[in-house]
């Protein structure tokens, strides 16, 4: 690859000496592209490093995406625009970016020009390991980034890319497992008395999702009470990690998702109880609009309402979901009244994994 890099590189000299007859302009386009590329060189050695890193599985210098992203979200007007340009990119390329470089914010600006004009591709093109972007050691660092409103929009994207690698895990490991199956209560259909089409976000009819009715469930969750969530939060809401979410997709009852530590399992399970929760058609859609962040203050107000249905507790790895229905209208209101950013699309929250996965 080098030897072919050099012979390119030696007829693009070639080409050059042999040009004559042509404008200045001509030498001043030739200059951009060549400074251009001359930029990508350098900071691809970086770039190069981490690739490296996330192939083989070594441990990633997370300390950089907390230090980039605070420089680059501050308020200086030139930390401004190059998070803006930065917050362009989709997720991963932004979380590679942070990872590439000890302080973006100090980059000289014809490279950080190339990178963000570059890095996307460069991620796409280099075929990662889909699960790299939801490790462990990215999964804590981005969970205690500052939480404002220039960082709202990573933070909202990483929670959709996080939820969806965790519902491929899941579904990598339900096709390992096979038809194995466990003794467990299936939950019944609970209507909302305001709306008889609404189904629970536990349950999907085999009728409308085509699941045969002795076919595979998709995830054992543990079905809980709501005054135990909400003594959770109201009491410790350094266990809530990351943002909160209220969402109605279609079919399901509206329901608020979050995410705790799984320590917290210890105070759910015995009280709780374990429950199937069947997974949508195969060509349902794993996204759905109408999904809007809500602060942990509006939260813990809200929470203390009647008006919410069931409980889940989904666990993985050291962290878990909690997904709970809202069934009353004024509170659905309330709760889209109070809500911060809409979100275009968030993930299928019932399809994340417990028991082996853990």
């Amino acid at each position: 690859m080098s030897q072919e890099i050099h012979q390119k590189l030696d007829d693009i000299r070639q080409t050059i000496l042999k040009l004559s007859d042509v404008t200045n302009a001509v030498f001043d386009e030739l200059h951009t592209k060549i400074s251009k590329l001359l930029a990508l060189v350098e900071i691809q050695k970086s770039l190069h490093e981490i690739a490296r890193a996330i192939r083989e599985g070594n441990t990633l210098p997370v300390r950089r995406i907390n230090y980039n992203i605070k420089k680059l979200a501050g308020d200086d007007e030139a930390c401004h625009i190059r998070w803006s340009k930065m917050q362009k990119l989709n997720c991963p390329a932004i979380l590679f970016s942070t990872l590439a470089f000890h302080g973006l914010i100090s980059l000289p600006d014809k490279q950080y020009e190339c990178l963000v004009e570059n890095v996307q591709e460069y991620v796409e093109i280099q075929e990662l390991p889909c699960e790299w972007v939801a490790r462990d050691q990215i999964r804590r660092v981005v969970a205690s980034t500052p939480r404002r409103e220039s960082t709202q929009s990573f933070l909202q994207s990483y929670h959709i890319l996080e939820i969806q690698k965790i519902q491929d895990n899941s579904s990598n490991v339900k096709k390992v497992q096979g038809r194995k199956r466990r003794h467990t209560e299936v939950c019944h259909p609970h209507r909302s008395p305001n709306d008889q089409a609404r189904e629970p976000l536990n349950v999907i009819s085999p009728k409308a999702s085509k699941i045969h009715p002795t076919g595979t469930y998709s995830s054992i969750a543990i079905r809980f009470e709501k005054h135990t969530l909400q003594q959770i939060v109201l009491k410790r809401p350094t266990d809530i990690l990351g943002g909160i979410w209220f969402g109605s997709p279609p079919g399901f009852e509206p329901f608020v998702s979050l995410r705790l530590s799984r320590a917290l399992g210890d105070i759910i399970k015995p009280s709780g109880q374990e429950v199937l929760m069947p997974e949508p058609a195969l060509d349902t859609s794993r996204t759905f609009t109408g999904v809007y962040s809500i602060e942990l203050e509006c939260f813990r107000k809200l929470i203390q309402r009647d008006g919410f249905g069931t409980v889940f507790w989904n666990e993985y790895r050291e962290e878990a979901f909690v997904a709970i229905e809202v069934i009353d209208e004024k509170l659905i209101a309330d709760f889209i009244q109070a809500s911060q950013v809409p979100v275009g699309v968030l993930p299928m929250l019932d399809a994340v994994s417990t028991g082996s996965s853990a």
